[in-house]
Order: structure tokens, then C-alpha cells, then sequence
């Protein structure tokens, strides 16, 4: 970082460590996650912690990539048929799917269950179990699966192992996952699900041979690359983390934790700039993440300071920061002093020193740190040789 004339130079833009999720399947409904510590931790030797698991809250909103209108006229189309295929369980089935698809979970159980008393095949319950999870009717769901023939039927097994895992029962989980791959070790779902489970066990090395082969199978899934850059970056292999991350954000461009993962990988090989274009289109499509805005900051502070000072990109950071100030919850003590910062780095000192001192007010709050507004002021305060001021305070 660029250093004051002062005694006391400013700190950098202070930015919060985010840890890393990765899911164990792609499925944008049922989110169960394996929460890495931030880039900076996880790969210490000597950390012994598991990480956490997180299941997120499943909701019945269509995701946002699905156009509802489509699925309903083509669920209009195949209605008009239903005296002619109406005792075809293929044809509830994927009448079942139409509506599923638009968050009319109510219908899709109901097209199910009819399709079910015209034919138990294994395929159905195993859609109907999907379904129930979805509701959040985990034991609704194990009975189902139960009644399957778990020897011979891989989907069976993953949901089962879904299951295990929103229950925190990895162990079983993993079981599952295992049969799932003594039927078939090159299912892509069930390779992708056992490289997470290997994650969460920081088993690196067998994490990444098992992304590599769901990758032999589909190598179109940012969820899969951005999984293989967290194994990657756990065995410190840097520049196979990043090739991993470009890979995902490639795929994806709206994929939040890759994008957030390859900045916070960039701050730390000291190259903010490379970044910057992968935030500057997420950001175009989601301004409600402060998470985004505030790795934006930090990028155009880092890559608008050092040798060549970019005033531009100094500006691009103080309107990174004051979207991140209107997201109510983002620490606002936080935020204060990295304004501050990049107004002290524009020659705007004057400015700088209110953004300290309201800073250093506000993390008089216990949640936040004082220390470093405070160590900021008094470096502005001999900036402006304000000496009586710094002795006082």
C-alpha cells in the first residue's frame, strides 16, 4: 500500500475475510453447503476444524434463470392432450415437471402421486421424494427411498445422502454417496456430491480427484470448477485455483462465490487488477450484495494506488463504497474508514479526517473494531499537523 508522509500511514482499505461455500450439487433449489474458512485461513497447516455445513432455507420461487411463461404455455400445450394421454404415468411425470418448474409444487405432487398409482416405477418416487424435500418433508421423503431398490438405484442413494447431509449426518451421507458410486463412479452428480463430502473433510487431494472426474463427464458446470479451485487452493496450489476460478466465472459470470473467491485469491497474489472485470459484470446484474461492492472497492483502491496512481479508478472505489453504505447490513464503522482512506489517498484530507472520526464514534460499538479509525485519524490529524489534537485524543 501506498505509505503517508505521516508517522503514522493509513491502513489499507480493511475488507472482512469471506469464507467459501461450495455446494454439493447444482441444483439451484436445494443449496446444502460446505462453508470453507476465507482464502487467507483455510489452507494453513495445523487447522484442524471441520468446516460448517450449511443448508440454506429451500423456497418455492422459480430461479430467476427459468422463464415461467415458457413452462406454462408448455404446460397449456400438453394440458389439451390429457383425454388422449391422460393414464400415462411419462405424461404426468412431465406435466409434474412443468409445474414444478414454475413453483406450483401443490400440482406437481399431485400429477406425481396420480402417475405413481398407474406405475411405482423407481424413477417417480425418486422425483416425488425431490419433490417432498423441497418442502422441507425430509422423513416424507426417506420413506419413499426407502422403498427403493438402493442396490441398483444411484439417484435413490444421492437423495438419500442429501438427506443424511441437511440432517449434519455426514458420515451416512457418505455411505450413501459411495453405493451411489459402486453403481456408476462416472455419475457426474454423484462424483461432484463425494468431492464435497471429501471438502468437508479437508481431504484434499481425493477431493480433487473426484471434481476431476465429474469434469470427464460434463465440463459445463461452474459449481464443479469453482469446488475444484477450493481443493485446489487447499493442497496451495495457486495457479491451478485460479485457472479453476476463471474456468467457473466463464461458465458463469453470475456465480457469486466464484466471483468473490477469485477477488479475495487476486488480493492476496497482490493483483487486484485481474478482478476487476469479472466484479464490474456481476455487478451490473446484482447491486443488492454488499459483498460484491465492497470487493470492488478494495480491487480499484489496490490497482488505483501503488507506482501509478489511477485517480479513475480511486473514484470507481469511493462509488463502490457508497453502494455498500446504503446496504443496511453492512458494517457501517467499516465502511466510514475505508472512505476515509480513499479520500486521504485522492489529497482530499480534510474529508478523510470526518470519515475517521465518524468512523471511530460508530465502532465505539462493541461488534466493531475501534483501533484502526482511531490509528487512521491521527495519521490525517499529522498530516494536518493538528499536534495538540493528537496529544489530546
Amino acid at each position: 500500500m501506498h505509505n503517508h508522509k505521516s508517522d503514522l500511514p493509513l491502513q489499507e482499505i480493511d475488507v472482512l475475510p469471506g469464507k467459501i461455500s461450495v455446494l454439493m450439487t447444482d441444483d439451484p433449489r436445494n443449496e446444502v453447503a460446505v462453508i470453507l474458512p476465507a482464502v487467507q485461513k483455510f489452507n494453513q497447516s495445523g487447522n484442524s476444524n471441520l468446516p460448517d455445513l450449511s443448508v440454506g432455507s429451500l423456497t418455492n420461487d422459480t430461479p430467476t434463470f427459468i422463464q415461467p411463461e415458457v413452462y406454462e404455455n408448455e404446460y397449456s400445450r400438453l394440458l389439451r392432450k390429457f383425454k388422449r394421454f391422460g393414464s400415462s404415468y411419462t405424461y404426468l411425470s412431465h406435466l409434474a415437471q412443468l409445474r414444478q418448474l414454475v413453483g406450483d409444487l401443490d400440482g406437481a405432487e399431485c400429477y406425481l402421486k396420480t402417475a405413481l398409482q398407474k406405475n411405482h416405477a423407481s424413477f417417480l418416487q425418486v422425483d416425488l421424494s425431490a419433490l417432498l424435500i423441497e418442502r422441507n418433508n425430509d422423513k416424507g421423503a426417506q420413506q419413499i427411498l426407502h422403498r427403493c431398490d438402493t442396490s441398483k438405484d444411484l439417484r435413490a442413494n444421492l437423495r438419500l445422502a442429501y438427506i443424511s447431509v441437511r440432517q449434519s449426518q455426514v458420515e451416512e451421507a457418505e455411505r450413501y454417496v459411495n453405493r451411489a458410486l459402486h453403481i456408476d463412479n462416472t455419475n457426474y452428480d454423484a462424483q461432484l456430491f463425494s468431492g464435497t463430502i471429501h471438502l468437508y473433510r479437508m481431504r484434499w487431494e481425493q477431493a480433487v480427484r473426484s471434481f476431476r472426474a465429474a469434469a470427464e463427464t460434463r465440463d459445463d458446470s461452474s459449481v464443479l470448477f469453482t469446488n475444484l479451485a477450493a481443493a485446489y487452493w487447499g493442497l496451495g496450489e495457486e495457479e491451478k485455483t485460479v485457472k479453476s476460478l476463471h474456468r467457473a466465472v466463464l461458465l458463469d459470470p453470475l456465480n457469486e462465490t466464484a466471483v468473490l473467491f477469485l477477488a479475495d485469491v487476486m488480493f492476496s497474489r497482490g493483483t487486484p487488477e485481474q478482478c476487476i472485470a469479472s466484479l464490474e459484470v456481476i455487478l451490473s446484474y446484482k447491486q443488492d450484495k454488499p459483498e460484491l461492492w465492497e470487493r470492488a472497492a478494495r480491487a480499484y483502491y489496490e490497482s488505483g494506488t501503488g507506482g501509478s496512481r489511477d485517480k479513475s479508478r480511486l473514484r470507481k472505489s469511493l462509488d463502490a463504497l457508497h453502494m455498500q453504505l446504503k446496504m443496511q447490513n453492512s458494517p457501517y464503522s467499516q465502511i466510514l474508514n475505508n472512505l476515509g482512506v480513499v479520500q486521504n489517498e485522492l489529497g482530499n484530507v480534510g474529508q478523510a479526517r470526518r470519515y475517521f472520526e465518524q468512523a471511530w464514534i460508530k465502532a465505539e460499538q462493541p461488534t466493531e473494531n475501534a483501533d484502526l479509525p482511531f490509528r487512521n485519524l491521527l495519521g490525517v490529524l499529522v498530516q494536518l499537523k493538528e499536534y495538540k489534537e493528537v496529544f489530546r485524543l
